[in-house]
């Protein structure tokens, strides 16, 4: 969890004008779930727009994706989704853009992200010349830490 968070600030710490090609980044990580109380409060004690927005984006993301469930053996399955949010933080259609080894895997992250659609309305400084905030988010599982894995 500690290498998923500072993967998300260094992510968030970017300046605001200086989106990555093809969108800002958001990690997730599995199969540990966020401490997404403790996250918000810190983000909202920065006082950071930009932060609020991504550590919601990303609870939200997560409750909705169940990394544990799609596991079969000790594999790291990695996928990455591609969506825009709009100003109004309603998401256009998303798409799998990177797939890992399982399509069911791939499938849950589209839909973990559909599922925790509509997000907060992004801060303005985020948002490309068409009004929108494009993001690609990084699922990531490592089935090998899961809990009650089988015993070999």
């Amino acid at each position: 969890m500690a290498l998923a968070l500072v993967a998300a600030v260094t992510t968030l710490l970017r300046p605001a004008g200086a989106a990555p090609a093809g969108g800002h980044l958001v990690n997730l990580r599995g199969p540990a779930d966020p401490d997404c109380a403790g996250e918000r409060e810190r983000a909202k004690a920065r006082g950071d727009a930009s932060l609020i927005f991504f550590t919601e984006l990303k609870c939200r993301v997560h409750t909705g994706w169940k990394c544990p469930a799609i596991c079969k053996g000790d594999e790291l399955l990695v996928s990455h989704v591609a969506v825009k949010v709009q100003r109004d933080g309603k998401t256009g259609d998303g798409q799998v853009v990177q797939k890992s080894e399982s399509r069911d895997y791939d499938d849950m992250t589209m839909q973990a992200v559909k599922a925790a659609a509509p997000f907060p309305a992004p801060p303005a400084p985020l948002l490309d010349a068409s009004g929108a905030l494009p993001l690609k988010i990084e699922f990531a599982c490592d089935c090998f830490e899961r809990p009650n894995k089988p015993k070999k």
